[in-house]
């Protein structure tokens, strides 16, 4: 099968002998998957075109079908037709609507042993006849949407790729290709068991959650044994113990029933053939169940049409497909016929008579199908949900045609099929208003917070315009709709507690599920930008605190900061500002200790030089100015004293006690000398002698806390640690992650009294 020839085939397009295209279910390299009408039964029929195949590949696979053709059973879907080998070869298959592979989500332990038996049964019965299928896992096992089971693929070659999980139900035989033998079916079946009671898929070495009972346990692992000749188990010692486990069900395998398979219109294509495993599925969230009245008005029509053919065409003959098991011969009535001589002789109908019922059936005939057409097309247009009445009412016009027809009432039965032609062209334009209602009714359903009525209304829509990618998105939306709405709710919650960022989480989380739902997108702005704000005061903070400690660059980083979150906030730049201000006191300061120095050195000019430079900074500071007054009227030399006694934990600083030192000198060679000066000079010598003898600090802590002595060292987490210091003024900081840091000022001096410190954080921050 080339390209050329997929893209060729259309909807409504006759293939031979008797099929015709509906639309396209899946395209592959290898397969070309289509839903037809096969026009001899009006049933509809899964169609296969497989490329890629060879002619001898082709006669093996019609060989595999020949094979599995006498398998007439309830429970298997056995292959319809297989074309003769040509341009495109094709496979005809049941086709099954809203069904599923076989599994065991979700399954009640009633519901699994009634599949698993049903099964069995079914293996049970091919082994019978000798028929091995090869190759059994989930995708070829199909549960219709009334719980019946179908085994499909007898007869077929699997597709199922080593290493999937198709294949772990494989024997080791089976996965190397080896052609279908009894003893694989037996393998198969212990994996269905296996899985069925663990929930796991097996293989060598399996760890379970759930053992098998013991009966059961020695059973499923004799049939999963790697060697063929070790998997002889008897299917109804099988039964018989599961039946045990089931609390003693009454399941076991019945008499084999040689009854025709009856297949009904559902959409799940079987599975195991040569096909993908993408193909075997057509499951979509708009189609439902069609009306029992539009099933039995669609059968009423191919009943018609069936004792149409039989009745007014006794010698036509449609295209033969494959040979099927003969069924029992009629049993011959014990009635005595009436004599022949009694019997009224018998007349055919006159040739302008026979003109009429030849037209009648193929008018008939013509028009049922295009009835049946529209049906199908409305049923996959969803229509049992929003015009589930009209569908009824066409169901009952059908079964008053079909008795007018019988009745040989010709012309009115064909006006009927006319007016339920146009009644079912009229309902499928309705489809676009009733597609416009539903999604404006799901909008504002969405809009007032109502998640069943918006999945209601866009499950109506997405039936009608099936595939269509606005729709879904919107069906989406109404199915994320009530977790959208509880997100929010919960972000709301902990925004009002204050808990920012878990709840900035929520309506993101929100707003993923639904970036169009306002009350999410608007909250996740709201909460990034109150998270920014909060970032933004606490960088201000730092950087104040940074500031009160002296500490310019830590802060000018923090306002930094500040600003990099809000450009246009004034506040960094006043804090900036205010590390200027203070950076000019500091210098101020300076120059004032400076001037002070000098002064008490009897150094007048240099203080006249330093207050003048304190005045340029700032012409209002009063300090400059009575300081430039004093040195300008030569302040006495106790001025000086006075000056360095007040502050006697300065001379902790080598710098200012060498000062000290030379003001002492200088305030001793001053003449004359007031008692207050000597009583200066006395104190100060006092202060001089002691500022180097080191006094004992003791510094408790918790072991947890970081502490640090400014301009001594750091001493790390301590219980008790003593320092022998200097008198002067000291800093100890405490740090400790997750608290606030502790800072303690303390002033040593000679001759006082010098009690512990204790430096530990305890307040979380």
């Amino acid at each position: 099968m080339t390209s050329e020839s997929t893209s060729q085939r259309t909807e409504g397009q006759a293939i031979p002998p008797h099929y015709s295209l509906v639309r396209r279910l899946s395209d592959t390299s290898d397969h070309d998957c289509w839903l037809a009408l096969d026009e001899s039964t009006n049933d509809r029929v899964f169609l296969r075109f497989i490329g890629g195949v060879t002619e001898a590949s082709w006669q093996a696979l019609e060989a595999g079908v020949s094979r599995a053709r006498g398998l007439v059973h309830n429970n298997i879907a056995r292959v319809l037709y297989v074309s003769p080998w040509g341009e495109q070869p094709f496979i005809a298959e049941p086709y099954f609507r809203d069904a599923e592979h076989f599994s065991v989500d979700g399954k009640t332990a009633n519901e699994l042993w009634h599949q698993l038996s049903t099964l069995i049964e079914v293996v049970s019965y091919a082994h019978q006849l000798g028929v091995a299928h090869g190759h059994l896992h989930p995708g070829n096992v199909i549960i219709d949407q009334s719980g019946r089971l179908h085994v499909t693929g007898y007869g077929l070659p699997t597709n199922i790729a080593s290493g999937s999980d198709g294949a772990v139900f494989f024997s080791p035989e089976a996965r190397s290709g080896a052609a279908p033998d009894l003893s694989d079916d037996l393998y198969s079946l212990g994996a269905f068991v296996f899985w069925s009671l663990t929930q796991k898929h097996y293989h060598p070495g399996v760890e379970v959650n759930t053992p098998m009972p013991r009966e059961v346990d020695t059973l499923v692992h004799k049939m999963l044994s790697e060697a063929s000749y070790d998997r002889q188990v008897e299917l109804t010692d099988l039964v018989s113990a599961l039946e045990g486990h089931y609390e003693g069900r009454s399941n076991t395998i019945q008499s084999v029933g040689f009854s025709r398979q009856a297949s009904g219109p559902v959409e799940t294509t079987p599975t195991g053939t040569t096909g993908t495993d993408s193909t075997q599925v057509v499951l979509s969230r708009g189609q439902t169940q069609v009306s029992m009245p539009m099933v039995l008005g669609g059968l009423g029509v191919l009943v018609l049409l069936v004792i149409m053919v039989f009745v007014f065409l006794p010698g036509e003959s449609g295209p033969t497909a494959l040979p099927e098991v003969a069924e029992p011969a009629p049993v011959q009535s014990t009635s005595t016929p009436a004599p022949a001589e009694t019997a009224a002789p018998a007349t055919g109908p006159s040739p302008f008579e026979q003109a009429r019922l030849d037209h009648a059936r193929e008018e008939g005939e013509k028009i049922a199908r295009e009835i049946l057409r529209h049906q199908i097309e409305l049923e996959d247009m969803g229509a049992n949900l929003w015009a589930r009445d009209e569908l009824e009412a066409v169901a009952l016009a059908i079964n008053e045609a079909e008795e007018a027809f019988r009745n040989n009432d010709f012309e009115n039965a064909l006006a009927l099929y006319e007016g339920l032609r146009q009644e079912l062209i009229d309902l499928k334009a309705q489809a676009e208003t009733v597609l416009a209602e539903n999604i404006a009714a799901g909008e504002a359903a969405i809009a007032a917070a109502d998640p069943v009525a918006a999945m209601t209304a866009f499950s109506i829509a997405t039936s009608i315009k099936p595939g269509d990618a606005e729709l879904a998105a919107s069906l989406l939306r109404a199915e994320n709709l009530g977790e959208v709405l509880s997100l929010v709710n919960r972000g709301e919650m902990q925004e009002r507690e204050g808990n920012l960022d878990d709840s900035l989480a929520l309506f993101r989380q929100a707003a993923t599920m639904d970036a169009k739902w306002q009350p999410a997108s608007s909250g996740v702005a709201r909460l990034t930008a109150a998270i920014e704000q909060r970032r933004f005061n606490d960088a201000m903070s730092r950087g104040f605190a940074a500031l009160a400690g002296k500490d310019y660059e830590a802060a000018r980083r923090s306002f930094e900061s500040a600003s990099s979150i809000f450009p246009d906030s004034n506040e960094p730049e006043d804090g900036m500002l205010q590390i200027e201000q203070a950076e000019q006191r500091d210098q101020i300061t300076l120059l004032r200790t400076a001037a002070e120095t000098a002064m008490s050195q009897d150094s007048w000019q240099t203080a006249i030089v330093e207050y003048n430079a304190a005045l340029a900074i700032d012409p209002s500071l009063v300090f400059a100015r009575e300081g430039l007054n004093n040195a300008e009227h030569r302040l006495k030399v106790e001025t000086d004293l006075k000056e360095l006694l007040a502050d006697p934990a300065q001379l902790q600083d080598d710098e200012i006690l060498g000062h000290a030192r030379k003001t002492l000198s200088a305030a001793s060679r001053v003449e004359p000398k007031s008692d207050t000066t000597m009583d200066y000079i006395n104190a100060l010598a006092k202060l001089i002698s002691s500022a180097r003898i080191e006094l004992p600090l003791l510094i408790h802590s918790d072991n947890r806390t970081e502490v640090t002595v400014y301009r001594i060292g750091h001493l790390g987490k301590i219980q008790s640690h003593q320092l022998n210091l200097i008198p002067g003024r000291y800093t100890i900081i405490g740090k400790r992650s997750g608290y606030r840091d502790v800072r303690r000022d303390i002033t040593l001096l000679s001759g006082e009294p010098v009690p512990p410190v204790a430096v530990i954080c305890d307040e979380r921050i």
